[in-house]
């Protein structure tokens, strides 16, 4: 249910794929079980309110609707893959040492019992600022959080920026359209490592779809994209080890081809 609730919130939350990069960073460290987080980490940088709005007015409101049951559809097929790896032993002790300040960051975070009725009782002190020393906490906290972003946000901009400048996107869109029977593929395998930002890749997809290509590798092509794109990436490997960062990029690659023979399999209805 967990998983469910993530991938649905993160596909209409509103966070832009740098926004989500703190909230990841918190949840994760906090001891939330890998499985719901990495549902919303998928779904989220995928699509959200705005980027469906402006996704509508360019593509149509049958693209958008597509993106958006593409986003929950990423977030479950990740869940649920993150739990099948933990039942067969696998992503133990998966955050990074600088990640577990608070030693929670291992599987036996996933062995946490919902259903314990105790937990409920749990007093937040939401009002920190009234307790003693929790001000001198939570300014260490800012601080620490702030430079973490600072540098893996900085890293992310100024790959991005290299890449938008020297990767000629015209040049793919033309070989994707040529791509015929393996446009579909071919998409999702060039969209993961374009890491293309979700609303940089409306009028991209609008130009590839003017020249042939077909709305579902199009589509493909955003949602591996957006998925991947690189403060989500980043943040991702800043975070946790390198078995969870390549199940990532798996699940996007994975998840944008299933979405594409998905919508195809749509439209010859």
């Amino acid at each position: 249910m967990a998983i469910m609730i993530a991938a649905i919130v993160g596909a209409f939350a509103p966070f832009c794929s740098c926004g989500v990069v703190p909230l990841i960073a918190a949840l994760l460290a906090s001891g939330v079980p890998l499985a719901p987080v990495m549902a919303f980490l998928l779904s989220s940088p995928t699509i959200d309110p705005q980027m469906a709005v402006l996704t509508a007015g360019v593509l149509g409101v049958e693209f958008a609707v597509a993106k958006i049951l593409s986003a929950i559809w990423i977030g479950l097929m990740g869940g649920y893959i993150v739990v099948l790896i933990q039942k067969m032993g696998g992503f133990k002790d998966f955050l990074k040492p600088e990640i577990m300040s608070n030693n929670c960051g291992d599987s036996s975070c996933s062995d946490i019992n919902i259903n314990d009725k105790s937990l409920n009782s749990v007093n937040v002190q939401w009002k920190f600022w009234q307790v003693k020393g929790k001000i001198y906490s939570f300014l260490k906290e800012s601080k620490a959080s702030s430079l973490f972003l600072a540098k893996w946000l900085s890293f992310a901009f100024i790959l991005e920026g290299l890449m938008i400048k020297n990767i000629p996107m015209d040049d793919v869109g033309e070989w994707l359209a040529a791509s015929g029977n393996w446009s579909i593929p071919a998409a999702a395998l060039v969209g993961v490592p374009a890491y293309m930002n979700g609303y940089a890749g409306i009028p991209l997809a609008d130009a590839m779809m003017k020249i042939g290509l077909s709305p579902p590798a199009a589509l493909s092509f955003m949602v591996a994209g957006g998925v991947t794109c690189i403060p989500a990436a980043i943040a991702v490997k800043a975070l946790v080890k390198l078995p969870v960062f390549f199940a990532y990029l798996g699940v996007a690659a994975l998840g944008s081809l299933s979405v594409g023979f998905i919508y195809a399999a749509y439209l010859l209805l």
